[in-house]
């Protein structure tokens, strides 16, 4: 997968296969299944695609300037990092229990640390912290189903982590950009807004999944504001 990083940086193409069906737990280990939620994340597009014996094969490329400095500064930079893996234990042990305070506090000195100041307030920045918490999720354990960008209710939600049983406790995450700091508590009420205007829970409730964590979380370059539905 390197070398097709570095392609991709150097404004180059490659042609892969694309799972149609993507399991998400599968992105840590097939590389298929990494460009396949890429491309349908909008992080790829594809130059071209063809059929072979009921497969999908694309040709795949970056779609603009903006999302290469994704790649370069978060995505390539970030495998290459070691995030303190007890820290993030405790942090995704902190948001799948519902300890919103305990997950605020790591969450914001994973975004200092970690982010990019040019890509956390540039056009494409609600793109970087969708990324930046999917990665994050990637560390979840097999109880938990991750999914992103789906429909559900009268829209699609930006992250919803979907748990194997209904006694477990269900997210739902939105992003919002706010234009400055001072707007942060604005954007994240129009984050929890839409969850429950649009309603995103559907989807959890489908599945027979009662407990529900409705998480908005508002941004301004660095600063963060998280707040959960009462």
């Amino acid at each position: 997968m390197k070398g097709q990083f570095e392609d991709l940086l150097k404004n180059k193409s490659f042609k892969t296969r694309i799972d149609e069906n993507i399991v998400f737990t599968d992105i840590r280990t097939k590389s298929s299944s990494l460009w396949s939620f890429l491309l349908y994340s909008g992080y790829l597009k594809a130059r071209s695609k063809q059929r072979r014996q009921g497969r999908l094969y694309c040709e795949l490329e970056l779609p603009n300037q903006e999302i290469k400095y994704i790649y370069e500064e978060i995505i390539i930079d970030w495998l290459e990092e070691s995030i303190s893996s007890n820290k993030l234990i405790q942090m995704l042990t902190a948001l799948t229990t519902g300890n919103i305070d305990e997950f605020n506090l790591i969450f914001k000195d994973f975004v200092l640390n970690s982010m990019s100041t040019f890509d956390s307030v540039g056009n494409e920045a609600e793109k970087v912290y969708h990324a930046f918490v999917l990665g994050l999720l990637l560390n979840l354990n097999d109880n938990y189903e991750i999914t992103s960008n789906r429909e559900s209710g009268y829209g699609r939600y930006d992250i919803m982590i979907i748990p194997d049983k209904n006694d477990k406790l269900g997210i739902i995450i939105e992003f919002k950009k706010a234009g400055n700091d001072e707007n942060l508590d604005a954007a994240v009420k129009a984050a929890l807004e839409q969850i429950k205007q649009r309603k995103y829970q559907q989807e959890l409730e489908k599945r027979g999944i009662t407990k529900v964590l409705q998480l908005g979380i508002a941004f301004s370059g660095k600063k963060v504001k998280i707040k959960a539905a009462e």
